[in-house]
């Protein structure tokens, strides 16, 4: 049993969200821009860049309750209904905790080896854990991009 690839999509995972990955933009950059005028922006129309983090990040704190037993529950429709940010408390907080659910998730995922990574994610007809966490990353990438084109 090895754990090569479980700990690569680890590395994936934190990269997205600390930097060192190929794109070279993380959520770490997004967060440091972050305030109160510019969380509830949108552009023509678009989400807000709260909603799209929020969204964004949804499917990683659910998967990783899978990941720790629980049944899967997430439904998109509940991944576009995020916190309201009033004040700059509310923000850190939002921040830090989306930071602390990020490494924990990640933290996870290392821990499994490359059997778990090819079997089933909950039943055949959702794929394998490798293929779903992959699609987490690359969901991840994909609003990312978004967010940084709102936040310019």
């Amino acid at each position: 049993m090895s754990d090569f690839f479980a700990r690569q999509m680890s590395k994936h995972l934190e990269s997205v969200y600390f930097g060192g990955n190929w794109t070279s933009v993380c959520f770490e950059d997004v967060f440091s821009q972050l305030n109160l005028e510019n969380i509830n922006h949108s552009v023509k129309g678009s989400a807000t860049t709260l909603t799209l983090i929020y969204h964004a990040h949804y499917f990683v704190v659910e998967v990783n309750k899978v990941l720790e037993g629980a049944p899967l529950t997430a439904r998109d429709k509940y991944s576009f209904s995020p916190p309201e940010i009033s004040t700059s408390e509310d923000l850190s907080r939002f921040i830090e905790q989306i930071r602390e659910e990020a490494i924990a998730f990640a933290k996870n995922i290392a821990s499994r080896d490359d059997d778990f990574l090819a079997s089933d994610f909950i039943d055949p007809q959702y794929g394998t854990w490798h293929k779903n966490l992959m699609g987490i990353i690359e969901h991840l990438h994909y609003h990312l991009g978004q967010i940084r084109m709102i936040l310019r």
